[in-house]
């Protein structure tokens, strides 16, 4: 399978792998990685480790999503997005705890508008008690759905649950293309996004994105 969501499941060492594509069919299984490292070995020996997803309903089978730690070194995710059967695409949220002993609980998160709209292939990471969603996949229009790449970035408050989002203010230079199978992280404060496809051509620019006060952010 592939474009399944990943996320650190807390600790060192520790990343869920959720869903995906097979070619034939998209799924909605949950793996945990382990990482064993060992002073004076060489190499990293892992293990694998199915996940036995608890709660009612699920989260449908889908690929393209992300799947991000609630916190560092805290065993809960959240789950965001994705693309599934018959061209379906997800903006639904999900909370997704994680065992030691490999069981799981997962629960849908509120959603109370505004909402982004269904996406895949965008990015989430996490900066403090902030979800940032990052462009994606979509369409656009009502009777006939047209492809359509976004670059809007959302946020999502974890104390409160609640999406706003964010009015992006140019930096030095623009603001990023709209672009969707990116990447992006936390990194010292800001979200650094890099990479990704528009529909056209591959991309290999950079973006800090800074988040100021008011749900605003900058790029540069």
């Amino acid at each position: 399978g592939y474009g399944g969501g990943g996320g650190d499941a807390g600790g060192v060492g520790r990343m869920v792998v959720h869903g995906g594509w097979d070619g034939k069919a998209w799924l909605g299984d949950a793996w945990l990685l382990s990482l064993h490292a060992q002073d004076g070995e060489d190499g990293v020996p892992a293990t694998w480790q199915q996940l036995q997803l608890g709660g009612s309903p699920l989260p449908a089978p889908r690929n393209g999503h992300a799947l991000v730690a609630a916190a560092d070194g805290a065993p809960r995710l959240i789950l965001f997005g994705g693309g599934g059967a018959n061209g379906t695409l997800m903006n639904d949220a999900w909370s997704v705890d994680v065992e030691p002993d490999g069981a799981s609980a997962c629960s849908r998160l509120p959603s109370a508008a505004p909402l982004p709209q269904g996406r895949s292939g965008h990015s989430m990471a996490r900066l403090g008690p902030v979800m940032v969603v990052c462009g994606g996949h979509g369409t656009s229009g009502w009777l006939q759905k047209t492809d359509k790449y976004l670059d809007d970035v959302w946020l999502l408050a974890l104390p409160t649950l609640r999406w706003s989002r964010a009015t992006c203010k140019a930096g030095a230079d623009a603001t990023p293309t709209p672009r969707a199978y990116h990447a992006s992280a936390a990194v010292g404060g800001r979200v650094l996004v890099v990479g990704g496809y528009d529909g056209k051509q591959s991309l290999a620019d950079c973006w800090w994105l800074a988040l100021r006060d008011g749900a605003a952010a900058e790029a540069g």
